[in-house]
């Protein structure tokens, strides 16, 4: 009877051995699922880049740099050759500047270089305005959202460290200044004209 009982013992003793074995091996593999998941990062969808279209200018994005496809510095026969269909340039009284007026005539766009340069000088100036009425204008806007008939309190909201400067020859004419942006309006404080430019200041005069 206690041979029989000894070998129940050892029996049981091992079978108690091999399911903590088989236990003890199936842990790593679970804890290695659980972390291989918690080092997964979700992948991050690009936000696509806005689609300029050259001929139509509500789409073009202002910065300091320029105004849609029409960049400071570009030989200005590329820049005329971007400028929307319909553009003009007048080579006899006005060669160095290229204009484009929406079909409805609430804004232009201009681009133009030095009137001193050569035929293929550099562009200096980019603009675009709308004196009747402002607020209708759907033209380029900076990336804030900002263009033609936005307010002053929001140019101000958008670009806190804007520089306010008067026009050294026209009184009524105020800029709020962001780098090479210039935000003009006059008594109204509504935006009628921006202007990027490597000059001091915006030209008073596009074709003075």
């Amino acid at each position: 009877m206690r041979v029989r009982a000894s070998i129940a013992v050892l029996l049981l003793s091992a079978a108690a051995l091999t399911a903590c074995a088989t236990s003890g091996g199936s842990s790593p593999t679970t804890s290695g699922t659980a972390s291989a998941s918690a080092e997964q990062t979700p992948t991050d969808t690009p936000t696509p880049s806005p689609t300029i279209d050259s001929d139509d200018p509500s789409t073009w994005i202002i910065t300091e740099d320029g105004m849609g496809p029409i960049a400071l510095g570009d030989p200005f026969p590329e820049a005329l050759a971007l400028m929307p269909e319909g553009t003009r340039n007048d080579t006899t009284n006005c060669a160095w500047t290229a204009w484009w007026n929406a079909p409805d005539q609430s804004y232009q766009v201009f681009a133009a270089r030095a009137s001193d340069s050569a035929d293929d000088g550099p562009v200096i100036n980019v603009s675009t305005d709308s004196w009747s009425d402002p607020a209708v204008a759907d033209g380029p806007r900076t990336a804030e959202g900002i263009g033609v008939g936005s307010t002053v309190d929001e140019v101000r909201a958008a670009y806190p460290a804007a520089i306010e400067m008067p026009d050294s020859i026209g009184p009524d004419i105020v800029y709020l200044k962001v780098g090479r942006i210039f935000f003009t309006y006059r008594e109204t404080p509504v935006i009628t004209s921006i202007t990027v430019t490597t000059a001091d200041v915006p030209p008073y005069e596009v074709c003075g």
